[in-house]
């Protein structure tokens, strides 16, 4: 069971953009994602994206993790990824 979960985290959210995190996507909607878990609550996420912006547009903090980036995401929130 264990590779089930592990799997069911990584998503590909468009062509060579894949997403790893702890809460599932609750809809992608081209380079959109929602994330579903509890408001207030966080989990790292790991993304090949050169920007992400929240859903008022404004910049996620981010940090560099190799060659992708790392941030918290919260939980019931909205996010644009840009390749």
């Amino acid at each position: 069971m264990a590779p089930t979960p592990a799997v069911l985290a990584y998503q590909q959210v468009a062509p060579g953009v894949t997403l790893y995190s702890g809460y599932p996507l609750a809809e992608i909607k081209g380079t959109t994602v929602t994330f579903a878990g509890v408001s207030g609550t966080h989990t790292p996420v790991v993304v090949g994206v050169s920007e992400l912006l929240n859903v008022a547009g404004n910049p996620v903090d981010m940090e560099a993790c190799g060659t992708v980036l790392c941030f918290q995401a919260e939980g019931d929130s909205t996010y644009r990824l840009r390749p």
